[in-house]
Parts: structure tokens; C-alpha cells; sequence
């Protein structure tokens, strides 16, 4: 697949354009789901309609986190526009243990820049 089909594929995704929307607004960091909600709020970003239908009885985090468990499911890291963004998964202390996902946004090296959308 060539650049330009993985950038229209991107755009055809609204999660991965949120993505692409969020990392230019609140740049580089590691986010949970409702730090992501919380950014999203704080610079104004609106979550794609997709998102606001797909109800979840455990609140609008674990939906959130659903929807982009669909972003990461056949890899760990998008490459969008100079960005690199990984699903990163951390064992969870509290709670019962398991583990808590978050996604690490970074700036690329310019030489570096693939689209993957």
C-alpha cells in the first residue's frame, strides 16, 4: 500500500482522524482514555459521531477505549502526519491487577514520516 492510500485510509477512519486531530492540539504524552477525554474537552475537539452512538454501560472511558482498541487491533503504533502513536499496556497495581492500556503520542524524526492511517 502506497502513501496515498494510507493516508485516504486514515481519513475514511474518524477515530484515527480524531488521533491525528488530538496529537496536533495536545501534543506529545502518554494518555489514558479519560485523560484523552479530558485533552479532547480542553482544546475543544469534538469525538467522531461514531463514538457519541456506541453507548457503554461503564461510562464514555471504556467506550472510548473500545473504539480505539479498533485502531491499534493489527498493530501497536500509527504513523500519521509526524506522528507516532503507540498502545502502550502496563500492568495495573490496583483493582483486581490485569492491565490498563494508554496511547503514547511522539513527534517523528522527519526522515522517518510514513502515513500508516
Amino acid at each position: 500500500m502506497d502513501g496515498q492510500d494510507r493516508a485516504s485510509q486514515g481519513r475514511a477512519n474518524p477515530m484515527v482522524e480524531f488521533l491525528r486531530e488530538f496529537a496536533n492540539a495536545a501534543g506529545e504524552g502518554e494518555y489514558h482514555a479519560y485523560e484523552l477525554l479530558e485533552a479532547a474537552q480542553k482544546h475543544g475537539l469534538a469525538f467522531p459521531a461514531v463514538s457519541q452512538k456506541r453507548w457503554d454501560p461503564n461510562g464514555p472511558q471504556q467506550a472510548l477505549g473500545r473504539l480505539l482498541a479498533g485502531v491499534f487491533k493489527e498493530r501497536e503504533t500509527v504513523q500519521l502526519e509526524g506522528w507516532s502513536i503507540k498502545r502502550v499496556r502496563k500492568s495495573r497495581v490496583k483493582d483486581g491487577g490485569g492491565e490498563v492500556k494508554a496511547d503514547r503520542f511522539s513527534l517523528m524524526e522527519p526522515q522517518g514520516v510514513t502515513e500508516l492511517g
